[in-house]
């Protein structure tokens, strides 16, 4: 019996000696990106972008992801100036430019397995509190890594709410100019901010027009002469929406945000696949036949 206590007691001793694991620090909250698609940012086109292919366009730098991104034009001039807007006042407490490159077929069967230009190097980030149009201060200036991902922290929070990113060369020292993703890291003032009264309305798109009605807090649209239809809410100026084709039977989502009279956005197939972006411009329809759309203006 003795001996079964000592050899118990040693075993005790050997266990209460022995090291506890450490404990490892929780990883930190990834930042939040408030000019993304879904915190209502708005990335401006970028001159006469729509000449080039949707791939290329400046709002895939706000889409979340490094397969579609912003591309020149071949004779880009330098410093090139690229405009977002923020859904509120924001406060600012970093920013990141990606240029990582990622293969990638597109919905309309076209890919890319080779980046077109060279990713953009130095910058400066340029804000406003005012208007689309400034005055602008500086909100930081740097070099972007090339081919990667590159993060920036503020030295002080700053607040805009109209940013500019302005580029001052490319690792190629010239030419046609590419960048994946360009986030801002912070908060809003308020969620859900720069709603506008109505979007309801004509829309044109290269595609076809859409017609949208808002009722409240929800949103019905109409689009392909009938043959597409939209449903969803509208937080602010962030419309979630579900799209419906009878007669491809197919159906997704889209993300859009209105504002200046226009709709910037995208839409999705099923399993979150992207189609292309969905921007589109207000017009009066004027006399314009708009086909079984036009009920929905008619309620």
């Amino acid at each position: 019996m003795r001996k079964t206590i000592v050899l118990g007691a040693l075993l005790l001793g050997a266990c209460s000696a022995a090291k506890a694991p450490e404990q490892q620090p929780a990883a930190a909250a990834p930042a939040t990106n408030i000019l993304h698609i879904d915190w209502g940012g708005i990335a401006y086109p970028d001159g006469d972008e729509l000449k080039r292919h949707w791939s290329n366009y400046t709002i895939n730098l706000i889409d979340g992801s490094e397969a579609y991104g912003w591309t020149s034009e071949k004779d880009i001039s330098f410093p090139h100036t690229l405009a977002f807007e923020l859904a509120g006042a924001g406060k600012i407490t970093g920013l990141a430019l990606d240029s990582t490159f990622a293969p990638v077929t597109r919905e309309d069967g076209s890919s890319s397995s080779t980046a077109d230009g060279s990713p953009v190097r130095h910058f400066r980030v340029m804000g406003s509190t005012a208007s689309p149009d400034g005055p602008w201060f500086e909100i930081y200036r740097g070099e972007a890594a090339q081919g990667k991902r590159s993060d920036f922290t503020l030295k002080a929070p700053v607040t805009a709410r109209w940013v500019r990113l302005m580029i001052d060369d490319n690792w190629a020292a010239g030419g046609q100019t590419r960048l994946s993703e360009f986030e801002l890291h912070g908060a809003l003032a308020e969620r859900g901010a720069g709603g506008v009264p109505d979007v309801t309305g004509y829309y044109t798109h290269e595609y076809g027009p859409i017609v949208l009605k808002q009722d409240g807090h929800l949103i019905h649209g109409c689009y392909n002469g009938g043959d597409g239809q939209l449903e969803g809410m509208i937080y602010g100026r962030i419309m979630r929406l579900a799209w419906y084709m009878p007669k491809e039977k197919s159906i997704g989502t889209a993300t859009l945000v209105a504002g200046n009279g226009q709709l910037y956005g995208f839409w999705y197939r099923d399993m979150g696949r992207m189609g292309s972006p969905w921007n589109a411009t207000k017009v009066d329809p004027g006399k314009r036949d708009l086909g079984p759309c036009g009920a929905l203006l008619r309620r």
